[in-house]
């Protein structure tokens, strides 16, 4: 058969239909079946959604539910067993909200304006929560006690704050959080109960992953918060004056706010709008108080 010939050009047709038939077809059974795959994972961790709680009893048929591994014939939950210290009592009390309230949260300390918040906190009587980066540093070490010393609550954020590492796997996830949890354990004497997903739990990073690092991390007792309140003062240009309208704006609207602030060096603004944001809010009839287990968390909305 000679290229150019009618006969090569009658095959180069049939071979080009053939191939528009059977690879929509082969895509199409291939994406089914992850499709299927899929919904069974969100099924079987749909109950996140209506309780924070994680059931013992729930995650055991989980693992019947799961099929994630190449074989496709039972799901690898090796990393359950992973830091066996890495847990906390669960609180089964009732959650304890008050109404009218405001959680100032502090995201990436210690830093060298810790201190300077921390004074500001103590002038206006306010307790706060810092989700804090582990930093072996004495000086770190030293702020984290002061931290705690004078009443603050303090949760985990992250180890490298390097999100393609940390949301990479269930497993990179543990290992992030187990250095900080155990530095803040080590440094004041207190187990951290509570921590803050780096980016937050629902992120362009973790969008394949969030649900099942949530279960585990629920599963070993620990609660975590995101905010419905963004200071704003991780966006490329701001102000004192900006941070301040971003959080003074429509909190009255909200009956429970959780605010998120960064303390880092480069974000002086927050520093500065902080004490007329404290007397903004009290003026309102707000009260201010550091986030436990007890309150009720604030989290994303799940991706349909």
């Amino acid at each position: 058969m000679k290229i150019g010939s009618v006969q090569f050009y009658k095959r180069l047709i049939l071979t080009c239909i053939a191939l528009m038939i059977i690879v929509p077809t082969g895509l199409c059974i291939h994406f089914a079946v992850k499709n299927s795959e899929l919904n069974r994972e969100v099924e079987a961790l749909s109950l996140i959604k209506e309780n924070i709680y994680v059931d013992e009893q729930w995650f055991a048929s989980a693992k019947q539910t799961f099929f994630l591994d190449e074989n496709k014939t039972e799901y690898s939950l090796e990393y359950q067993e992973l830091y066996p210290d890495l847990y906390v009592e669960r609180n089964e009390e009732m959650f304890d909200d008050v109404p009218n309230s405001v959680y100032l949260t502090f995201d990436d300390g210690p830093s060298p304006v810790t201190k300077d918040i921390l004074k500001v906190l103590k002038e206006k009587d306010v307790k706060a929560t810092f989700f804090v980066v582990y930093n072996d540093s004495s000086e770190a070490a030293e702020l984290l006690r002061e931290i705690a010393e004078e009443g603050h609550t303090i949760g985990v954020h992250s180890t490298t704050h390097i999100y393609s590492q940390i949301y990479s796997s269930v497993e990179a996830f543990l290992s992030d959080f187990e250095m900080t949890a155990t530095w803040i354990e080590e440094v004041t004497g207190n187990k951290p109960e509570i921590f803050r997903f780096p980016g937050g739990s629902i992120n362009i990073y973790n969008e394949g992953i969030y649900q099942t690092i949530i279960a585990e991390m629920l599963r070993r007792g620990y609660l975590y918060y995101d905010w419905n309140v963004d200071s704003g003062d991780a966006a490329r240009f701001y102000s004192k004056y900006s941070i301040y309208n971003n959080v003074v704006k429509d909190i009255d609207k909200k009956d429970k706010a959780i605010v998120l602030f960064h303390d880092s060096l480069q974000k002086k603004g927050t520093l500065q709008a902080l004490p007329d944001i404290i007397d903004s809010l009290k003026a309102s009839g707000k009260t201010i108080l550091p986030l436990t287990n007890q309150v009720k968390p604030i989290t994303f909305s799940y991706i349909n």
